[in-house]
């Protein structure tokens, strides 16, 4: 297993409009045709990328190490959506936990 996806962080910040941090990405997500029926979808895709996609930064925190990974998929929209998501191992884990992602200016 590549990592952990949280499906009510999906839900309530990744595909929450009126979240005050995470809307413009619901916004983003949305256009692209994701949505609360279509969840699992989402989940996948962000797993695949922690698994295939390329790291492109790391930082080494007090609670873990947190990679930024790039990479894409294709969407409901039949577009490809281009993600940076935010991977975090926790000191003394294995796997990663799905912390964010936001659109790649890749």
């Amino acid at each position: 297993e590549c990592g952990s996806v949280d499906v009510e962080k999906i839900k309530n910040y990744l595909l929450n409009e009126k979240h005050k941090v995470g809307w413009s990405k619901a916004k983003y997500l949305r256009k692209a045709g994701f949505n609360d029926e279509n969840i699992d979808m989402l989940k996948d895709n962000l797993l695949n990328l922690a698994c295939l996609g390329k790291v492109i930064d790391v930082k080494r925190a007090i609670h873990g190490d947190k990679y930024v990974v790039y990479g894409s998929f294709l969407a409901p929209n039949l577009k490809k959506v281009t993600l940076n998501t935010v991977w975090c191992i926790d000191r003394g884990k294995n796997n990663p936990r799905f912390v964010t992602a936001y659109p790649s200016k890749n």
